[in-house]
């Protein structure tokens, strides 16, 4: 089985995505991985790029994401021939790129876009977070409001564009442990 774990930024993919792979006994990956290799040292920083405004953000985001998705797609492709069972998660994930692999192998695939349109989450989730990767630990409050304006925007771009496509969405609550099980349950 090859789970898809998409969305923006910041609302735990990559928890969820570890919890899958731990649970199944199986590899996990970041499209953040991907995209580094395939452009080392070319990462967009958010605080290089916050002053550009949402839009402007958001904008770069999806362009990136449509820069790899062939990569993407060939990466999924491949597993799913293997047999290989896989965890991939990233804000990369289009849901283009979904809609494509669960029409051709609806039986392979398992994915869930995670999502937050509620600033007051995202904000009360980037205070939240503890962990030492936690890469936005110490941000001033001006980084951690224009990342949630952020997280906010892209979470409505994928939303549209999801909708499209008639896939599983999931919208983020203030209860993180309960959203845990919930999405968790969504991707069984």
């Amino acid at each position: 089985m090859m789970y898809l774990i998409g969305g923006a930024p910041r609302l735990g993919k990559s928890i969820i995505a570890k919890k899958v792979a731990l649970e199944a006994g199986i590899s996990w990956l970041s499209t953040d991985s991907i995209c580094a290799m395939l452009r080392p040292g070319k990462e967009m920083r958010f605080a290089d790029v916050m002053h550009l405004g949402t839009a402007r953000i958001v904008e770069r985001e999806l362009t990136e994401a449509a820069s790899i998705a062939k990569t993407l797609t060939l990466f999924i492709e491949r597993h799913i021939e293997s047999g290989t069972d896989f965890v991939l998660e990233g804000v990369h994930l289009l849901p283009a790129l979904f809609g494509h692999i669960q029409k051709a192998r609806p039986a392979a695939v398992k994915s869930l876009f995670v999502l937050s349109t509620d600033e007051n989450i995202v904000l009360s989730g980037l205070c939240a977070d503890t962990r030492e990767e936690n890469w936005m630990s110490g941000a001033s409050e001006e980084m951690q409001r224009a990342m949630a304006d952020f997280v906010v925007g892209y979470s409505m771009a994928i939303r549209n564009l999801a909708e499209k496509e008639c896939l599983s969405m999931f919208e983020r609550t203030a209860d993180f442990q309960k959203d845990i099980e919930t999405m968790m349950y969504l991707l069984q």
